[in-house]
């Protein structure tokens, strides 16, 4: 069983995990520049601006300076990511960004970047509600949300829209990374305009090694709701699909379980954690340095650090937030385990736009090596 394997139902963004949360990395793309999944069929949803009498389905208006579309919003499959966007929508958050990433025969991408592409800061953080992995699909003219990923910003208010059906960004890899929200029900001529722009590099975007990015800026001129939102209509309307944190810990803990074939242990400080594979290495000790891969969710599956997408981490012991080090410390070197992690030992207070306050933590961990012990008088390390 493989580190990577044993993540698949959670996702990636990045921030430290020592307890003051600094030298956090920018967010990744989510779709790569080569969609081996593309299905290039042309759409074929009717043009239409009848308001629904359902509120669960509002339209919005985007218009760009190459044309405007409209879009119909899902809020029954995907309250959260739709409650997000008609946050940035309502406030006037898109007006002036662009469409910053254009791939031929896949998706064209926006509302996360100002014309000379500079990332714009994520303001609003995603409701406590379903939806996220909810179960429409990257199809022809949908519109997609991706979930936020750390202080780069981009991560929540960024959408792309299918220009055509990209049936691999459906894959189980991609759970929770970003929803779809909705279809493309008018103005799709506008999108076909959007999708053939030239493109370059820009050595503001993807190291200047992606040439996704306009050479003419795509702006995003305004994004305008056109249909009543009532929040609490969409809140209570899926009420019924929310879990108890208590019972969304508990599930997990099964799962892991079941996966593992190892019983859950709990400690006196309220941490609870199931081996995954028992290591044979020693264990380290407070003032060691570590190497280690994590992967950290909240309960609901939202990913907030991960080094899936980078390099190991290399820590101190005692720098780690209370739960992670008293986890890594009873772990042999090449084991692999799975933290559950309280508020008291985790990030109490949270951390804005990150971790909500009061919120339980998860985290996959491996310990790869221990790197070496500091000297306490004179903060070397020493192997």
């Amino acid at each position: 069983m493989t580190f990577r394997s044993i993540t698949t139902t959670i996702a990636a963004c990045a921030l430290g995990l020592t307890a003051c949360a600094a030298n956090r990395q920018p967010s990744t793309i989510v779709a790569s520049s080569q969609d081996t999944g593309a299905v290039t069929a042309q759409p074929t949803r009717t043009a239409t601006l009848v308001a629904d009498d359902n509120k669960m389905f509002p339209r919005a208006k985007i218009t760009t300076n190459l044309g405007s579309f409209v879009v119909k919003l899902d809020a029954e499959a995907a309250a959260a990511p739709v409650l997000t966007f008609l946050q940035y929508a309502t406030k006037g958050y898109y007006d002036g960004t662009i469409f910053h990433r254009i791939v031929k025969n896949s998706v064209v991408q926006g509302g996360g970047f100002t014309p000379d592409m500079k990332p714009k800061p994520a303001r609003y953080s995603s409701p406590d509600l379903p939806g996220w992995a909810n179960d429409r699909r990257n199809e022809v003219g949908t519109i997609a949300l991706r979930r936020g990923r750390g202080p780069a910003g981009t991560g929540m208010a960024e959408f792309y829209i299918n220009v055509v059906t990209n049936r691999r960004l459906d894959g189980k890899e991609y759970d929770g990374l970003f929803a779809v929200i909705g279809d493309v029900i008018s103005g799709f001529d506008t999108i076909e305009r959007i999708a053939a722009v030239p493109v370059g590099t820009n050595k503001s975007y993807a190291g200047g090694e992606s040439a996704v990015v306009p050479i003419s800026p795509v702006v995003i001129q305004s994004v305008t709701v056109l249909d009543p939102v009532d929040p609490d209509a969409i809140r209570a309307a899926v009420a019924h699909l929310m879990i108890s944190s208590d019972q969304l810990a508990e599930n997990l803990i099964k799962r892991f379980e079941k996966q593992s074939g190892h019983k859950v242990v709990t400690t006196k400080s309220g941490l609870r954690y199931v081996d995954l594979v028992i290591g044979r290495g020693p264990q380290p000790i407070s003032g060691d340095f570590i190497e280690f891969q994590y992967h950290g969710t909240l309960l609901n599956g939202e990913v907030f650090e991960t080094t899936l997408q980078s390099q190991p981490a290399k820590r101190r012991v005692d720098k780690l937030v209370a739960g992670m080090k008293e986890g890594m410390m009873s772990m042999n070197e090449g084991g692999q385990r799975v933290l559950i992690v309280p508020p008291a030992i985790g990030f109490a207070e949270g951390i804005p736009g990150i971790i909500p306050s009061d919120a339980t933590l998860v985290f996959e961990v491996e310990l790869l090596g221990i790197i070496g012990h500091v000297d306490p008088s004179s903060e070397q390390i020493k192997p």
